[in-house]
């Protein structure tokens, strides 16, 4: 497809959520969020303050986390998730014209109680705005600075994992990457 047709596509679909949701009663823009929520669009709250660049699966992305926040559209940090809940932690956007596909970087505590130590076991989901998940990975996490939420997952064994962990070193709770 070429890329001028391809962003009329992505361009067609936006406004068509738009008057999807302007005939099922939105009036104003405050109103867009309650109606892209009862569509099943969930808004999230980001900072692209601290985004990242980087390069995953072959292709450069901006990886822009998903705020940790009590605030609608924020997450739980997943040092204090519960087993078996998962939270999205951020949005992976090409930054490349091959690849056109915004990814949601998925996180489910699978095991540990309380606030998160080195250990605990999760699963990574890479997955489509779709919910489909691409890629997979089990992982333990390291914490490696408790006051600062800095730590890292490590792959556990294989066959589960379909890819390694996303990124190597984050900080504050939240899966800010600082080291690629």
């Amino acid at each position: 497809m070429l890329k001028s047709q391809h962003q009329s596509d992505k361009n067609f679909q936006t406004v068509s959520l738009v008057e999807q949701a302007i005939a099922l009663g939105a009036k104003s823009p405050l109103e867009l969020d309650k109606v892209l929520r009862h569509m099943g669009l969930e808004p999230r709250l980001v900072n692209p303050f601290l985004a990242t660049k980087v390069s995953y699966l072959g292709h450069t992305y901006l990886y822009l986390p998903i705020q940790i926040s009590d605030d609608p559209g924020g997450r739980r940090s997943i040092y204090f998730l519960n087993t078996s809940e998962e939270a999205p932690t951020g949005f992976i956007i090409p930054l490349q014209d091959d690849s056109d596909q915004i990814l949601v970087r998925w996180i489910e505590r699978i095991s540990g109680n309380g606030k998160a130590k080195t250990g605990d076991q999760y699963i990574e989901r890479i997955r489509y705005l779709s919910g489909e998940v691409l890629a997979e990975c089990k992982c333990e996490l390291e914490v490696l600075d408790e006051e600062k939420g800095l730590g890292r997952f490590k792959q556990m064994a294989a066959p589960f994992a379909t890819i390694t962990p996303f990124g190597r070193v984050w900080i504050g709770w939240s899966l800010i990457l600082i080291e690629w």
